[in-house]
């Protein structure tokens, strides 16, 4: 039972997210970081930054990286197909160079943005990244 108010909780703030007010390009640029110690600069002149993202969550697991990915490259905001979502171009990760992509989805705007990626299949959870500055 618990599983299934867990699994509504997520489903409606996703929803609310998704349906809110426009995120702005100022809304998601800054430093982001998970619990975990993961962390995502999103620099004003579209330039990004990543340290120790989880290849399980971002990456397809038939890529043969390192358990975390270091990485940097490009980024844009836009709106995807059901969810705003910041688009992560990679130029470099673990100091080769790439030309590979992965979005991060946007919740909200303002001080109540955060960034997320589903676990798995959408509803089955997400990684959170919240605003240091």
């Amino acid at each position: 039972m618990k599983q299934h108010f867990a699994f509504l909780g997520i489903v409606c703030a996703t929803l609310l997210g998704a349906c809110g007010k426009q995120p702005t390009r100022e809304d998601v640029t800054g430093t982001w970081r998970n619990s975990d110690g993961a962390q995502l600069t999103l620099e004003h002149d579209g330039r990004f930054f990543a340290r120790s993202l989880p290849q399980a969550v971002f990456f397809r697991l038939d890529k043969k990286f390192d358990s975390t990915i270091d990485g940097h490259g490009v980024w844009t905001l836009k709106k995807g197909a059901a969810y705003w979502e910041v688009r992560l171009s990679f130029k470099e990760i673990a100091t080769k160079p790439a030309s590979y992509g992965i979005s991060v989805l946007v919740s909200g705007s303002g001080p109540a943005t955060y960034l997320y990626e589903w676990k798995g299949e959408e509803g089955q959870g997400f990684y959170r990244f919240d605003k240091i500055h």
